[in-house]
């Protein structure tokens, strides 16, 4: 089982930290879009600098500015019976389900932390999931 709260402070981290980097390495962003494969076990950050904003994160100008990987994420996916910890819940993912379960999961986890760093930053956020139907943007505040 993976503990997806173990992974939090990491994934808060990481993007502040890309964040941070790419506005010192280059200039600073109109909006930034997170990028995940549940079943890869990886988040991109990605940037425009000079659009506003996307509704696919690869087709931002800055395609995987930076990568954190979660190997533990990819082992569980292929596990008989995949499960993770998201808060007190446990998710059991079954072999006759498809990816877009794993994909929910990793994003409700992914959610409130792309929602929390949003609060720090007036450019607009896309979270996108790989391949998915998970999509969500946070428009700047006016």
């Amino acid at each position: 089982m993976v503990d997806l709260n173990n992974d939090a402070a990491a994934v808060r981290d990481f993007i502040d930290a890309s964040i941070r980097r790419f506005q010192s390495e280059r200039e600073h962003p109109r909006s930034v879009g997170i990028y995940g494969s549940a079943w890869g076990g990886w988040i991109s950050i990605n940037f425009n600098v000079t659009r506003l904003s996307s509704d696919n994160c690869p087709d931002l100008e800055f395609i995987e500015f930076d990568l954190l990987e979660f190997p533990d994420w990819r082992e569980e996916f292929a596990a008989d019976v995949p499960q993770f910890r998201v808060g007190k819940t446990i998710i059991t993912h079954h072999s006759d389900s498809d990816d877009e379960d794993f994909n929910e999961t990793i994003f409700d986890f992914l959610e409130p932390i792309v929602h929390a760093v949003k609060q720090k930053y007036e450019f607009d956020f896309l979270l996108q999931m790989l391949d998915s139907r998970f999509v969500k943007r946070y428009k700047r505040e006016a």
